[in-house]
């Protein structure tokens, strides 16, 4: 959407010693171009959620990925480590509000904003 995204990001060294932020991108055409193409190859839905729906996450090719669901103060709700092309991210008893999705597969992290209703 247009105005300003943030991202939380955790990187990582070859040692995997990794250190966690977050930042801010300002975003005036409606993309932030952080990775646009990277991006289509995670399909998240549905968004938002309704009631106990559990979020489906598929990717286009069989890989190791790791989930993480964070609420809006960086807090990780829920850390699943999958393999394949798909895994389901259980949201009941979640509280309706704004989460943020991210998505490790290899040294690629991406980020989705999840609405649960």
């Amino acid at each position: 959407s247009i105005g300003t995204d943030i991202f939380f990001y955790t990187a990582c060294d070859e040692l995997n010693a990794c250190s966690q932020g977050k930042v801010s991108v300002l975003v005036k055409n409606g993309t932030s171009g952080v990775g646009n193409a990277q991006l289509q190859a995670f399909t998240v839905y549905p968004n938002p959620i309704h009631e106990a729906e559990p979020l489906q996450v598929s990717w286009e090719k069989s890989a190791k990925v790791v989930l993480k669901l964070l609420d809006v103060q960086g807090k990780t709700i829920s850390y699943q480590q999958a393999e394949g092309t798909q895994t389901v991210i259980a949201t009941e008893g979640l509280p309706s509000g704004l989460y943020l999705l991210q998505v490790q597969r290899n040294n690629t992290y991406q980020s989705f904003k999840i609405i649960k209703e």
